[in-house]
């Protein structure tokens, strides 16, 4: 949740091809820009980021790469859209929001819809907004919600080659 340009997403789904996988992506995102600022940061700032994308250009592309019966794209604010994922489960949540409120409100979605054996991803865990030292907001919604639940954080990082 949280796509962006949709690169993950493409890259999921092919791989998904290549196993003969019949999983669906969901790629939700505003497909604007981050929707407002996160008070979680020093000098909150948020709203605007990532407002370089074309909705019509991602789809253009998944349809290029024929993913477009993999892939549907979600556009809108996480409280008005996921609704409508209400009956689905998920085996893998990449939960990229950033900020606070949209994070909050996605994991308090997603994680309920977990497979036994699923796994939720936090793009923004531990990353710096800025060096104010301040993390974004996902990561505070992460850790509120996982606080009361028996899974723990675990980050894992490749070494840059």
């Amino acid at each position: 949740m949280g796509s962006w340009k949709a690169g993950n997403a493409i890259l999921m789904a092919k791989f998904l091809k290549q196993i003969k996988s019949r999983k669906k992506i969901f790629a939700c995102d505003t497909f604007e820009g981050i929707p407002k600022d996160d008070r979680f940061v020093n000098n909150p700032k948020g709203k605007g980021l990532f407002s370089d994308v074309n909705f019509e250009e991602i789809s253009s592309k998944i349809k290029t790469f024929e993913l477009d019966d993999t892939i549907y794209l979600v556009k809108g604010l996480f409280e008005n859209t996921l609704k409508n994922l209400n009956d689905e489960k998920f085996s893998l949540v990449f939960l990229d929001c950033n900020i606070y409120d949209s994070a909050k409100f996605a994991i308090s979605f997603a994680y309920p819809r977990l497979t036994d054996d699923g796994i939720l991803i936090s793009h923004c865990y531990g990353v710096k907004k800025d060096d104010s030292n301040s993390l974004w907001g996902e990561a505070v919604a992460v850790n509120e919600y996982l606080s009361s639940k028996p899974e723990q954080v675990v980050i894992d990082s490749l070494p840059f080659f």
